[in-house]
């Protein structure tokens, strides 16, 4: 299962986000479970809700082979704590998705230090190709034994900036 997650915001939907991972879900041979928030699309393809307590939100994470998620360091966190590979697409500003670019800012941190089991895609329309060789690669179920306490750390301090 593959699920997909925009956040718990409630004034920035990410349609581009959901549009294009219905599309794929009809495309692909593999279940996608999708949490909207506030987008104002419905798929077609995809199980999907708006939100969810936490428990079952985490639920999902635990049982799914992949997370594509919008970038933020909640979703990177959960995804290495738990050992699942993880696609994360940034909300961009020029496409209203969001009142800054800290998304966009945080994808190139994340790029820039390479962490193993992220994939950064700028663009959902790239999102199929990314998809198909995760699918079709021999290691679809590798993840990192030992996530590393200098990463996480590294990411926590950097949400505690955000948050001053």
């Amino acid at each position: 299962m593959i699920f997909v997650s925009v956040g718990s915001d409630k004034m920035y939907g990410f349609l581009r986000l959901v549009k294009e991972m219905d599309e794929i879900a009809g495309l692909i041979n593999e279940e996608v479970i999708m949490q909207i928030a506030c987008t104002k699309y419905m798929p077609k393809n995809a199980k999907f809700f708006s939100y969810l307590p936490y428990e079952k939100y985490v639920d999902y994470l635990q049982k799914a082979k992949l997370i594509i998620a919008h970038c933020s360091a909640g979703a990177v966190l959960r995804a290495r704590e738990l050992l699942k590979p993880l696609i994360v697409v940034p909300r961009q500003t020029k496409y209203k998705e969001h009142f800054d670019d800290h998304q966009l800012e945080f994808a190139r941190a994340i790029e820039s230090e390479y962490i193993p089991n992220i994939t950064v895609v700028y663009e959902p329309d790239n999102l199929q190709e990314v998809i198909s060789r995760f699918l079709n690669s021999e290691h679809q179920q590798y993840v990192i034994q030992n996530a590393s306490k200098g990463i996480i750390g590294a990411i926590r301090e950097f949400i505690k900036t955000l948050q001053r």
